[in-house]
């Protein structure tokens, strides 16, 4: 795992090698290992190395192919590299890095090599004879890579990382309030566009290619909606289950380095660790983040995990003024705004400093397998009674069949193309479009780009569990819950790996009916294919996710830093300091406790703003 840059560009003069290595420099926590640069005329690549695998020098980068045709730039793991470098006969492979069976397979085939990886990654592979760049990203978008491109300059720069853009000084950073209005509504700016308006990100499973001066970008894989061959037996799809989950696990326990794994006690951790254990000829390492307030901890479940699977667990108790002391730096880190990820940047912290360099996550598991809430309320919408009451959103009957605040979203939400769409639209709001016009000064913004992929579904009766399924992963998963996990890990040199994004698995699963799916237990196709595994008390236990006891803090210990940032955004003339004034008033009057989520989001944004953006000129 490591940071990628690079510039192209035909003004003379630019010092690209000088540019590239203060963006180097911008990344340095991604890559402590090594870093590099390579320019020639109009190009120039960098390299930040954090070192997974071979960890000689001979898997340093920016990596030159043998003739010193070709030039590599590469951020990830590829799981199946020392298959595929079997299939590559021909090149005088110098390392056991899967950095250069990457160079040397797109040497030979191309970008149809791409369709041939397994992994996550995010990579640059630079012609020199033909003065062509492709660069990369797979297939989920499990890894970044931002860029910023100026067809009147010829100029295109590209990163994992904002920052590092930013730290080019090629650009003015400008905040979109658009986007703004996107990360209020959905704590997160949905792809391919950021928080900042010339920076944009290229889309998860896409190619964007330079060539004399021209970029192009075009989907080399696409979440699949086909549907498996019927008939298909229950035991049979438990069957495959087990054997693509496990495959999955297994293939991402290649590493040269300790690993371990993030264990919160629920079913996905759980079944992730369960199944390292198997595999791992040594005691797993496990970590746990519990509280002092304990209607908050997953400890116990955590524990009775480590236990059953003889885990060398670690837990990390987290107290209010530790947190406190250490939520500057955890939103320092922050690369883009985002609703979420101190709680990553914890864990990441203390598992770093338990001497693993690598670890292992259940993130994905609730959006492939029918975790949360909205899946539950898309499939009582068959019931045409329940159907018929959620379309009187703004009704006392749909008052009773929904929770408060989703009712409340309803009525407040733009006509869709249908009642199952509007449903979905609202399942991740914080913020409703009404209230963000109150928040923000500005007028004319449009519609959340992710509106127009929801609208744009037919909602199948058979299908509404995998189509939700989609929407999730293309949505929520990729623009806040991967962007965090990479950026909060990342800021202490830590990989995380996700074995139930493992695209044949994630392909499966999709591909079954809702029929396979729909359980009155939580993610019950899960539990039925693994019922050997898991422990009944973490199978039956009440979902909690892996969340803080944020009212608690927000209006304790947190209250003087969560006031201070409201302040720098009254002091911007973006936003409307009479609303932001009376949201904050509400809520330290308790009139607002159940939507702290709220206060938080503004608190990071003014936090993020303040440090990265100067709003007075905007």
């Amino acid at each position: 795992m490591c940071g990628i840059n690079g510039i192209i560009s035909s003004k003379s003069q630019i010092d690209l090698e000088n540019i590239v290595g203060k963006m180097n420099s911008a990344l340095e926590h991604r890559g402590p290992n090594a870093g590099g640069v390579w320019a020639e005329d109009g190009f120039a690549l960098g390299h930040r190395r954090l070192s997974i695998i071979d960890l000689s020098d001979s898997g340093n980068q920016p990596m030159l192919s043998a003739d010193g045709r070709y030039v590599l730039i590469f951020n990830g793991e590829i799981y199946n590299f020392n298959s595929l470098k079997s299939t590559l006969p021909e090149y005088p492979f110098t390392s056991n890095t899967d950095s250069e069976v990457l160079l040397a397979g797109l040497i030979a085939e191309g970008e149809s090599f791409i369709q041939r990886l397994e992994g996550m990654f995010a990579f640059a592979f630079f012609d020199t004879q033909k003065q062509n760049m492709l660069i990369a990203r797979d297939r989920l978008g499990i890894k970044p890579i931002y860029y910023y491109h100026s067809p009147s300059s010829n100029t295109l720069a590209f990163s994992s990382e904002i920052r590092s853009l930013v730290a080019s000084c090629l650009f003015e950073p400008k905040i979109s309030k658009q986007a703004i209005k996107e990360y209020l509504m959905y704590q997160s700016v949905h792809f391919p566009a950021t928080i900042l308006e010339d920076v944009s990100t290229l889309n998860p499973g896409h190619i964007l290619s330079y060539t004399k001066g021209k970029i192009n970008s075009y989907p080399d894989w696409e979440l699949p909606k086909t549907k498996a061959n019927l008939p298909l037996s229950h035991s049979n799809v438990y069957e495959n289950i087990r054997k693509l989950t496990e495959a999955a696990v297994e293939k991402r326990l290649v590493s040269d380095v300790p690993f371990g794994a993030f264990l919160s006690g629920g079913i996905d951790s759980s079944l992730v660790v369960g199944l390292m254990s198997k595999i791992s000829p040594g005691k797993v390492k496990t970590f746990n983040v519990n509280f002092d307030e304990s209607e908050f901890s997953e400890a116990k479940y955590a524990q009775l995990v480590a236990k059953k699977f003889k885990t060398e667990h670690t837990e990390i108790t987290l107290k209010p003024e530790v947190f406190l002391d250490s939520l500057p730096q955890a939103l320092d880190d922050m690369d883009h705004p985002s609703g979420d990820g101190p709680n990553t940047w914890v864990v990441s912290r203390e598992v770093k400093k338990a001497g693993v360099t690598m670890a292992l996550s259940g993130l994905g598991g609730d959006e492939l397998f029918a975790g949360y809430p909205i899946f539950n309320r898309l499939l009582k919408l068959k019931n045409p009674l329940y159907k018929a009451g959620v379309k009187l959103a703004s009704g006392t009957f749909a008052n009773k069949l929904l929770p408060q605040h989703i009712a409340r979203k309803m009525a407040n939400l733009p006509k869709m193309s249908s009642i199952e769409s509007s449903l979905y639209g609202v399942s991740r709001q914080v913020f409703t479009e009404n209230e963000v016009a109150n928040i923000l000064r500005t007028d004319g913004l449009s519609e959340p780009s992710n509106y127009t992929l929801i609208k744009s579904l037919q909602w199948d009766k058979d299908d509404y569990i995998s189509t939700c399924s989609r929407l999730e992963l293309s949505t929520y998963l990729h623009d806040t819950l991967l962007r965090d996990t990479d950026q909060m890990s990342m800021a202490h040199a830590l990989e995380v790996r996700v074995p139930f994004l493992d695209h044949h698995l994630l392909e499966y699963v999709l591909s079954l009916p809702d029929s396979f799916k729909n359980f009155n237990t939580p993610k019950g196709l899960l539990v039925n294919s693994f019922a050997d595994l898991l422990p009944n008390e973490v199978v039956n236990r009440k979902k909690m996710g892996f969340a803080f006891p944020w009212l608690i803090w927000l209006k304790g210990p947190l209250a003087p830093f969560v006031k201070q940032q409201f302040q720098h955004l009254e002091n911007h003339k973006v936003f409307n300091a009479f609303e932001l004034n009376r949201i904050y008033q509400h809520f330290m009057d308790g009139q607002m406790d159940r939507e702290w989520a709220k206060i938080w989001l503004l608190t990071v944004l003014g936090f993020w703003l303040n440090k990265n953006i100067n709003l007075s000129h905007h």
